[in-house]
């Protein structure tokens, strides 16, 4: 399939330092607990800066470990680190504040390899910064504020990610692959985005951009997959908005001709919102997709370079 040419050479050059002669640290399996236990990990060390940081798969399906990181409002900072999640996981605050969505300690990593298990989801009921966050299955649901530069959603599973608490600042680049293989239509990946959020750079190739109510998200550039006549079933990637997009461009890439266009200027809803200028065959919901500029040239390195496939 057709990539930009963009920031994927930092997920397959990311490198470990060996900082104290380990390079990998591993949470123990089928445990829940607090981060900062040694007898959580299976090496007997708490992770330090440098290292790779892993969860692997669970034996029990079904379970969920519940990690608390309370660590007096400092969190988990490990910004030259990279943290691989290949399970159920829900990360918490344990501080004695009541709701856990009331936490004052967060999580800081260079790259997050975002993997649920089971069908479910990565659940951050903690705030998160990261330059990077990856996916090939299931992805994460960020209940608190998120700082991060780029997402990578490319999923052969189900994927669920939702952004349900506003970021700190505007994410420079977000990728929606959803490569399901033809059983793609039973398996719902989607990407859903409940706050408001401004996006410099969106790239939709397969896959549900999911826009929520009462949301209003900014894009400065928008490029569409438009697939016509595809044998597989999961080659299908609506737009469904039941609160706001607004593009500066939204750009149209027709796979089969190899061609790109662009929508006009106006306001674009779905069948069921009667107000709207125009409709589209890929846009549903109740609210309202407005396009403000009409062209196609692309800017601050954003520019598609149909001749990469996988």
């Amino acid at each position: 399939m057709y990539k930009l040419i963009l920031i994927f050479s930092l997920v397959t050059t990311f490198t470990i330092s060996k900082a104290g002669g380990l390079t990998n640290i591993n949470w123990i399996t089928n445990n829940s607990g607090s981060w900062f236990d040694a007898d959580n990990w299976e090496e007997g060390v708490v992770p330090f800066d440098g290292v790779d940081v892993r969860f692997g798969v669970t034996d029990i399906d079904l379970s969920r470990d519940e990690v608390d990181i309370n660590n007096f409002s400092n969190g988990v900072s490990l910004p030259n680190s990279l943290l691989r999640l290949e399970r159920k996981i829900t990360f918490n605050d344990g501080s004695p504040l009541g709701d856990p969505l009331l936490a004052d300690d967060g999580m800081v990593f260079d790259l997050m390899n975002i993997n649920g298990d089971g069908g479910a989801a990565v659940i951050f009921n903690v705030p998160v910064v990261a330059d990077t966050m990856t996916s090939n299955r299931h992805g994460g649901v960020f209940n608190r504020e998120i700082t991060v530069n780029n997402i990578l959603s490319e999923s052969q599973h189900q994927d669920d990610w939702q952004i349900n608490a506003a970021a700190t600042g505007p994410i420079n680049y977000i990728l929606i692959d959803e490569n399901r293989g033809a059983d793609g239509d039973s398996i719902d990946g989607s990407f859903a985005i409940n706050s408001d959020l401004q996006i410099n750079q969106v790239e939709h190739d397969w896959g549900h951009m999911m826009i929520g109510l009462n949301a209003t998200v900014e894009v400065k550039h928008y490029l569409y997959f438009e697939y016509v006549n595809e044998a597989e079933n999961n080659r299908i990637n609506p737009i469904s908005i039941d609160g706001s997009l607004n593009v500066n461009v939204f750009v149209i890439y027709d796979t089969a001709l190899n061609t790109f266009s662009d929508l006009e200027p106006g306001s674009y809803g779905s069948t069921g919102n009667e107000t709207t200028d125009f409709q589209t065959d890929f846009i549903f919901g109740e609210g309202v997709l407005v396009v403000n500029l009409s062209d196609a040239v692309f800017s601050d390195g954003f520019e598609p370079d149909v001749n990469l496939q996988d």
